[in-house]
């Protein structure tokens, strides 16, 4: 089989020159007069379809309106679209207009593999058992020469020629349904699901929305070269400016930086500081915030306070004339304790309007606060929780509305390279689709739990931010919308009854993160404070007897019913006894 792109073309180039012809074919045909013969599998892709529709109709009218669905991918943008190149002239020019209106190739190949296979079944339906031809082993052929996952794309480009040598051969485009049905077969066989990720992957970031045109470009990231305003990926790429755009949006902010981790993001807000200058943090921050500023920034020349800040008169009490930054989190991991950020925003600013205030609004969202419109200056998140909420990503982000701040960041970011894949932000992006319905979840199901937990008899004290007998849910009333999956509690035991009430769970996951689809438990004596020396632990309230549940999206009564099984084998006395 004669393949129509020239030898010296490197199949790289081929893929990314095909990725980036197909948005053109929607402005003007005329631009494809000029994309060389690796736009001809776009064109052709048309062509086999509306020859599949054809061919179909004719034989089958039962399929009609399965047909009428997928004539909808050809009459909104009516241009011919002709092949000048002298290198294709063995392939002669569709003998009727093809009309298209995706947005992207790889919208049309989602179209394309969906249909053909309803149409397969009606075909089989009607028809005598389709056959595949030597055509196949050829197609096969040529797959071995790309290995790499990334090319499979290129590989539908092979089937369509298929499809069109087939009618050279006078073979029907019904028959050859299944030739490429097989081809389709023998290429997963060979990549496992990779192919079928590849194009959901695509198809699902790319958009129709003019307002949003930059998505097209989402799965064309380059190192090296300029791309639409891009020069390189570490100064910034088009995922990852969709993402912090997303982002943005949902705290009604103006900038946003996506960062590898929550900790890297941590670290960016600590460079904007300079030996001698002060930084004031809330004593019972995350932990490894704690070891980073305690650990690291201290030795850099930053001077730290960790204090109360459930009082402003103290915070305002420990502000100095080098006073650069406070930092402080919306809800408190593991004992969901809440401030009130808005007075602590206000009585900061008051007393000197150029410290940054910063928050850590990870476990809460932006669905349930918007710290931005209280009073902060800057937001981070560890995106790895619930924005992202499945447990595969780690990222971080912050958020402004401050330029010279975001200005700053940028410059740290771009010259240090704490930046996140591609890959991990197309993730996170996935994610914030189903926040809504996931925090949701999250506060139904863990309000169901930590009211199992309070009427447990052993069981000490629960800790959840909806609970009406909160230390400050007035506060949580006035500044949040809603409550996380984040529920902690005292068992009646040591250490030893605590590590064996979480071996004993079987379906909750032992493990430090949270804010996933998935159930988690922790023993934070161990695992997210384990860092901290005991005393710091009995200060804050993190004993050996605590444990900390993360509520995921499961059926709550399967969620109860595995910590009823944990309590009974874990040792824990009732609190009568």
């Amino acid at each position: 089989m004669h393949i129509l792109w020239p030898n010296n073309v490197n199949h790289e180039d081929i893929l990314l020159f095909i990725l980036d012809a197909a948005p053109y074919m929607k402005k003007s045909g005329r631009y494809i007069q000029t994309l060389y013969p690796k736009a001809l599998h776009v064109t052709y892709l048309a062509y086999a379809l509306h020859n599949v529709c054809e061919e179909v109709r004719a034989h089958f009218p039962k399929v009609d309106r399965l047909i009428a669905e997928m004539k909808k991918t050809f009459l909104k943008c009516p241009k011919r679209i002709t092949i000048l190149n002298e290198n294709c002239s063995d392939i002669p020019n569709p003998p009727k207009p093809i009309t298209t209106c995706w947005g992207t190739w790889i919208t049309a190949v989602e179209y394309y593999c969906t249909y053909l296979n309803e149409i397969k079944s009606a075909v089989e339906e009607f028809s005598e058992n389709v056959q595949c031809v030597n055509v196949v082993k050829e197609l096969i052929k040529y797959q071995s020469l790309h290995s790499n996952p990334v090319y499979i794309i290129t590989n539908f480009g092979f089937i369509l020629h298929a499809i069109t040598q087939l009618e050279k051969r006078s073979v029907t485009l019904t028959k050859s349904i299944g030739i490429v049905l097989e081809a389709k077969q023998k290429l997963e066989e060979a990549n496992g699901e990779v192919a079928k990720f590849i194009l959901e992957k695509c198809n699902r970031v790319f958009s129709k929305n003019n307002g949003w045109a930059e998505i097209q470009k989402v799965y064309l990231i380059h190192n090296g070269t300029t791309l639409n305003g891009f020069e390189y990926t570490r100064c910034g790429n088009p995922i990852r400016s969709v993402l912090e755009k997303c982002i943005m949006t949902l705290d009604h902010a103006e900038y946003s930086l996506t960062y590898s981790s929550g900790m890297a993001a941590t670290t960016s807000m600590v460079n904007l500081l300079v030996p001698g200058d002060h930084l004031l943090c809330s004593k019972d921050v995350y932990g490894g915030t704690y070891r980073l500023l305690n650990g690291v920034a201290r030795q850099a020349g930053i001077f730290i306070d960790f204090i109360d800040f459930s009082n402003k008169e103290n915070v305002i009490k420990y502000i100095k004339f080098n006073t650069k930054l406070v930092w402080f989190e919306s809800l408190s991991n593991p004992l969901t304790q809440v401030l009130d950020v808005q007075e602590l925003s206000e009585a900061v600013h008051n007393m000197r309007a150029d410290i940054i205030v910063a928050v850590d609004n990870s476990f809460v969202t932006p669905y349930f606060q918007k710290p931005l419109l209280l009073g902060v200056d800057v937001i981070m998140y560890s995106l790895s929780k619930y924005m992202n909420g499945h447990s595969d990503v780690l990222m971080g982000a912050l958020v402004t509305n401050n330029k010279d701040i975001y200005d700053k960041l940028y410059f740290l970011q771009y010259t240090c390279g704490n930046i996140p894949s591609s890959f991990d932000c197309y993730l996170v992006y996935r994610g914030l689709k189903t926040l809504q319905v996931r925090m949701e979840k999250h506060m139904a199901s863990a309000m169901v739990l930590a009211k199992y937990l309070e009427l447990h008899p052993k069981v000490l004290k629960v800790f959840f931010m909806g609970l009406p007998n909160h230390p400050q849910y007035k506060i949580i009333q006035k500044q949040f919308t809603g409550y996380n999956g984040l529920v902690s509690f005292y068992i009646n035991g040591s250490i030893k009854e605590s590590t064996c009430f979480l071996e004993s769970l079987k379906l909750f996951s032992i493990t430090c993160s949270l804010g996933c689809y998935e159930s988690l438990a922790a023993l934070p004596c161990k695992m997210t404070h384990g860092s901290l020396t005991d005393e710091e632990r009995r200060q804050l309230g993190i004993h050996d007897n605590l444990i900390r549940l993360s509520i995921g999206l499961e059926y709550v009564q399967d969620l109860i019913d595995d910590l009823d099984q944990a309590f009974q084998l874990c040792g824990a006395k009732n609190k009568s006894e």
